[in-house]
């Protein structure tokens, strides 16, 4: 009798320790599947999407919101900036290439791609930015209004920018290409850059550009 008792008691015990070790994960929250997912509503995929969520809800509700859509816009741009990144890389190693191989020449490429690179990343991160308030929407919101405590109060956002809407910031903005030339980055490398992103900012596969027509003159 003794011996069942004791291990009704550990038995207990094991699954209150489990249970108190599991705290606000988004695995354990009842809320619509796209906060665990983005893209499990998207209807194509035309877009990249980004969840949000508040950090409780201590200045009323419409501050909570207000925070978790800047929290999903900038889950956004991270998303933008990580792609355009990837291209410019792309894009830059295969000007580089391509210049050595004419002029027969051994430079310090490898350094030379940096500092280009680092030209890009300045003029990427206020681009990004300028595209994300031209076109972000946010489709759904949720809050899961857990119970008195004020702590436990989660507002979340879902945003999504079209493919579209990032090609066409970049291929209708003539103030960006003029500010890459001021930035001391060559025609070719501006060039290829902008093509770049507009054949490959969509691509699922490796978010890489698709060869730019420049590279094959």
């Amino acid at each position: 009798m003794f011996r069942n008792n004791l291990a009704v008691i550990l038995l207990l015990l094991i699954l209150v320790s489990c249970s108190s070790s599991k705290k606000d994960t988004l695995g354990d929250i009842d809320g619509p599947k796209w906060i665990i997912d983005p893209y499990a509503i998207s209807e194509d995929k035309d877009e990249i999407a980004a969840v949000g969520m508040s950090d409780g809800c201590f200045g009323g509700l419409k501050v909570s919101i207000d925070q978790a859509k800047a929290d999903a816009a900038a889950n956004i741009a991270s998303q933008i900036e990580v792609r355009i990144s990837k291209i410019t890389e792309d894009q830059v190693d295969r000007i580089q290439t391509q210049n050595q191989s004419k002029q027969n020449v051994q430079n310090n490429v490898s350094n030379s791609s940096d500092q280009i690179t680092k030209k890009f990343s300045t003029v990427t991160k206020t681009a990004v930015d300028n595209v994300k308030i031209a076109g972000l929407q946010y489709t759904n919101i949720w809050t899961n209004k857990n119970g008195e405590n004020i702590n436990n109060c989660v507002v979340y956002t879902r945003a999504v920018i079209k493919y579209n809407k990032i090609k066409d910031y970049f291929k209708n903005n003539g103030e960006i290409y003029q500010t890459l030339l001021n930035t001391g980055i060559e025609k070719a490398y501006a060039d290829a850059w902008i093509k770049g992103i507009i054949n490959g900012i969509d691509n699922p596969q490796n978010n890489v550009a698709k060869q730019s027509p420049i590279l094959n003159n």
